[in-house]
């Protein structure tokens, strides 16, 4: 979605919620071309959360970023990947963040927000909702489809 949309033109801005900017993930090394920041380094282990205690004020700072990307009007895409994660650990208040949204996202803004477990009054306030779960073809649920050839 994102390299459509930069591919057609559009300005494109990404933040993400639970990825150190030392690790060498695919999107990290596009990055060089878009607007891209991920936050917050102290609450990753190897691309996973290593905790779920509150970090010192990372998310909260990302969450500035995120509403100063959607406020200027100057981007027409903005992907906030894994914010349902701090949502979900009760770091940043849901209520506040739809409320906010409510209140200050353009309308021509195209929003995306990803991660797992959405709280259910950020599905509720979303225009579409999209679910992945993983597949049930072997013991874990998981399917690793590089090796396979699929």
């Amino acid at each position: 979605m994102v390299m459509r949309a930069w591919g057609r033109g559009m300005r494109v801005g990404v933040i993400q919620f639970i990825k150190s900017e030392d690790a060498d993930y695919g999107e990290h090394r596009a990055r060089a071309r878009w607007i891209f920041h991920s936050f917050p380094p102290e609450m990753v282990a190897s691309g996973r959360a290593k905790t779920s205690k509150r970090p010192s004020g990372a998310p909260v700072r990302a969450g500035y970023l995120a509403q100063s990307y959607i406020s200027t009007g100057e981007y027409d895409v903005i992907v906030l990947d894994e914010f349902t994660f701090p949502l979900k650990e009760g770091w940043l208040d849901v209520h506040a963040v739809i409320t906010w949204l409510r209140e200050n996202k353009p309308p021509d803004l195209h929003l995306v927000i990803t991660g797992r477990d959405a709280p259910i009054e950020l599905i509720d306030f979303a225009d579409l909702v999209t679910e992945m779960k993983r597949s049930e073809t072997s013991p874990d649920g998981a399917r690793d489809h590089r090796s396979s050839g699929g």
